[in-house]
């Protein structure tokens, strides 16, 4: 299994991004982390991690768009 650490500086709001951008709750959420499972990756967010960059595939871009308006600015 491969996993993709993420630096994340509100964890809370982290999650609920990655929930709506991945359509699928985080396996574990603790104090400090949180583990969303990819298929053949898990990634992690975190706040001691470094920053990293990682592309998703999504069925439609302008309605995963639509989803997380409330969460990000999208720009």
């Amino acid at each position: 299994m491969l996993q993709i650490a993420q630096h994340v500086d509100d964890l809370a709001r982290a999650v609920d991004f990655y929930t709506v951008l991945l359509e699928r709750p985080p396996l574990v959420v603790t104090e400090t982390q949180a583990f969303f499972d990819l298929g053949e990756a898990r990634l992690l967010l975190d706040g001691e991690a470094p920053s990293s960059m990682f592309w998703v595939e999504v069925e439609s871009v302008h309605e995963t768009l639509e989803r997380l308006t409330d969460l990000v600015d999208v720009v």
